[in-house]
């Protein structure tokens, strides 16, 4: 046996602070590094004489163990505070960015930045305004048009002109295509 393979297999037994193995600590290390499944088993495992197929089954084996998830989320969790954001920080920011957009007479921009702190405030909300038409005991948007008879359709487009305060004056209904 190499003498990595030694100090792997030491690994793989020995129990570190955290509960788990120094391979499994190795394990995670890697995950939070950003390396895959497969390559942080590669990295914590002797993996000479593995398939490709049982170094993916194996690396999955190991993820889906409750303790190794727990070591994985620990270890990115100082990282994930550091970079979180408050609402708070997020609408100073934006001040900020707009103040010195208005210092350099960029009014829109500023303007937009404002915008963008109410929206994230909850000042503004984004209205959607939906009108059904009722055609023959069905709603508008349950109806398929091709499926109109010709009267049924020009009510239709009456009462869509209608809802919408439009005329339909001059608009001809053609029948035969």
């Amino acid at each position: 046996m190499s003498e990595v393979s030694q100090t792997r297999e030491r690994a793989s037994t020995t129990l570190m602070p955290s509960g788990l193995t120094a391979a499994e600590e190795v394990f995670c290390q890697n995950i939070v590094r950003g390396n895959n499944q497969s390559d942080a088993f590669r990295a914590a495992y002797d993996t000479s004489g593995y398939k490709e197929a049982s170094i993916h089954r194996s690396a999955k084996a190991i993820m889906d163990k409750i303790k190794i998830k727990s070591r994985i989320a620990e270890l990115r969790a100082p990282v994930i505070k550091k970079v979180q954001i408050t609402l708070e920080e997020h609408l100073i920011k934006l001040g900020q960015l707009s103040d010195q957009a208005a210092a350099k007479d960029q009014y829109s921009a500023a303007i937009n930045g404002e915008m963008l702190r109410g929206k994230v405030s909850g000042l503004y909300v984004d209205k959607v305004e939906s009108k059904n038409i009722n055609i023959n005991g069905s709603l508008a948007s349950e109806i398929k048009l091709s499926r109109l008879t010709d009267d049924e359709l020009t009510e239709y487009l009456r009462l869509t002109a209608k809802a919408s305060d439009e005329s339909l004056d001059g608009i001809k209904v053609v029948t035969d295509v």
